[in-house]
């Protein structure tokens, strides 16, 4: 049997039967939204507010019979949109932007007032001794540095050869956390101080259009890793559709690819 066909005919099959819809195995926290609607402001405005939880506008505030503090200093939010407006040279009728900013307050700044879109974490993720074990003693011999905080991102930072993560208690299973560890953990092994395959000069075929490598190494690598480990893997073709906008390209041309990369 001809195990590098077989997986690679796996993987084709479910793409050929249709993306599998992915599902972000987080739940997000540590964002800054509105205390009215629940909305998350724009990334933009999540830099210039700093801090995550619900902002209210001073009227918004006093609607509820609710009071700002004395003495507290609101902070801006900025909101643009295109509007007509006729040229007054040719008679024309332009789109323009139009920018507008709201002063807003964090609800720890008021008083009487109750937070209403406080994200329920899963708590479902629990840490396994033996994923730990090799986290650690990757860390420890790469130097690479895990920053865990609340929030809605995952990703492997080159330029300070970092990972951030979501906190443990906001995935939706063991696995979950340790699939997304595990895959940012095979993005670090290209740093220069290790295989340096983040090197445009050395490795171009990761940086050509079409490039085909760097995800789906990072998703096989990190299934074969729960794998390795025993860590229980409730979809194994969950990350299929991930690398669904690879089908037909090289890496599935070549049947011994897939589980070569792992």
């Amino acid at each position: 049997m001809d195990i590098y066909a077989a997986v690679t005919e796996r993987i084709m099959a479910q793409l050929e039967a249709g993306q599998i819809p992915w599902q972000k195995p987080w739940v997000a926290a540590g964002q800054a939204v509105s205390h009215v609607t629940g909305r998350p402001y724009s990334l933009l405005n999540q830099m210039l507010l700093g801090q995550p939880g619900e902002y209210v506008t001073f009227h918004q505030c006093m609607a509820e019979g609710g009071h700002v503090r004395k003495g507290e200093k609101a902070s801006i939010v900025v909101f643009w949109k295109f509007i007509e407006q006729e040229d007054e040279t040719t008679g024309e009728t332009k789109q323009i932007p139009f920018l507008r900013y709201y002063s807003v307050f964090h609800l720890s700044q008021c008083e009487s007032l109750t937070a209403r879109y406080t994200p329920r974490l899963p708590n479902a993720a629990h840490a396994d001794q033996q994923a730990e074990a090799v986290m650690a003693s990757y860390v420890q011999r790469s130097g690479v540095t895990i920053h865990h905080q609340d929030g809605d991102q995952a990703f492997y930072q080159p330029s300070t050869d970092s990972i951030t993560l979501p906190r443990m208690e906001q995935f939706t299973s063991t696995t979950a956390y340790y699939s997304t560890a595990f895959h940012e953990l095979i993005h670090s092994t290209g740093h220069e101080k290790r295989l340096n395959r983040l090197n445009h000069n050395l490795y171009p075929c990761w940086f050509t259009e079409g490039s085909v490598f760097a995800l789906p190494v990072s998703c096989h690598s990190s299934t074969w890793q729960l794998m390795i480990l025993g860590v229980e893997w409730e979809q194994p073709m969950k990350q299929i559709p991930q690398m669904a906008a690879w089908r037909g390209q090289l890496l599935f041309e070549d049947v011994g690819a897939v589980p070569y990369h792992r």
